[in-house]
């Protein structure tokens, strides 16, 4: 396994690794990584792990807040003017990559829980503590039966952990199935949220909570392809909304570390530049009248020299 390479060697927010794809050592990738990010609490507060797999490696990327970045790396950096500099080129490089995005359909976006976009609400009668007490069971069939569904109720009570996406990348088992689903679907790399990233869209605990999930990355003709498996029409229909990417994150990135950051970071250089360049600007005027009155100085000393040879001749006739 290969040696992490962080934002102080590249100057730039990410962690990057490069492992085998053998479960056990993607799992201790995983680990090597989040331990990384770890090692400055500050970091942890959103960050997201892609993982990129290859012919016969994978290639892991933690992926920093920008802003985080900058906070913990380059503002503690004595010379304003190298950090400035990093920043910006990261920003520049960023939107040299990145092609303009392709415009999607419109998209309503419905302001429910995490629950109710992950299962379908169906009802059934449990016991609990008195006989027949109706509540509310989730289930992510569409054909619910007693044994798919699952009562949010008695979990939350139990404050049972299922998992969360930290515990999940660090599974071999996890990455032994995802390999396998791999090979089936064809997606070319994951992405997991941590943090604000991972929470942000989840107005529910109890789904920050467990609700482990990691993105699955396509190009158009996989997708196509995934696509081609799925014989349910709702589902299909679901997939179908997929078709086009969402917004660039990086770019959304690189807006808020300007924004937020680098702005004002130039700004606070360029009138730094602008006090030094006066202060030079002074001198240079104090060097130019010193050597003026040197000069002068100097003139008048040689014509008083040529005064005194011409009385000397004068008188001499």
């Amino acid at each position: 396994m290969a040696t992490i390479v962080g934002p102080e060697t590249s100057n730039t927010p990410y962690f990057t690794l490069i492992t085998t794809l053998d479960p056990d050592d993607l799992a201790k990738a995983s680990t090597l990584l989040l331990s990384a990010v770890e090692a400055r609490p500050k970091l942890t507060q959103a960050f997201r792990l892609e993982v990129k797999f290859l012919q016969e490696n994978a290639q892991f990327q933690i992926c920093l807040d920008p802003v985080l970045w900058y906070d913990v790396y380059l503002r503690v950096n004595p010379r304003l003017d190298e950090a400035v500099r990093i920043a910006r080129e990261y920003v520049t490089s960023i939107r040299t990559q990145i092609l303009p995005e392709e415009d999607g359909p419109f998209v309503v976006e419905y302001d429910e829980i995490e629950k109710d976009k992950a299962f379908i609400p169906c009802n059934k009668i449990y016991l609990i503590i008195n006989p027949n007490v109706t509540i509310i069971s989730y289930c992510c069939d569409e054909n619910p039966s007693e044994n798919c569904c699952y009562c949010p109720v008695l979990i939350e009570i139990k404050l049972t952990i299922i998992t969360d996406n930290e515990g999940l990348v660090q599974r071999s088992e996890f990455w032994r199935d995802l390999i396998e689903q791999r090979q089936r679907l064809n997606f070319h790399s994951i992405a997991v949220n941590y943090g604000r990233w991972e929470t942000g869209q989840s107005r529910d605990k109890y789904a920050q909570a467990c609700h482990a999930h990691v993105h699955l990355l396509f190009d158009r003709e996989a997708w196509e392809g995934v696509k081609g498996i799925v014989t349910n029409k709702i589902t299909l229909s679901k997939l179908n909304t997929r078709n086009y990417p969402g917004p660039n994150y990086l770019l959304k990135d690189c807006t808020e570390l300007e924004q937020q950051r680098l702005q004002l970071a130039e700004h606070q250089y360029m009138l730094a530049s602008i006090t030094k360049l006066s202060v030079s600007v002074e001198n240079s005027n104090k060097s130019l009248i010193d050597a003026i009155s040197s000069l002068t100085v100097a003139i008048n000393s040689l014509n008083r020299l040529v005064e005194d040879k011409d009385k000397k001749e004068y008188y001499n006739q």
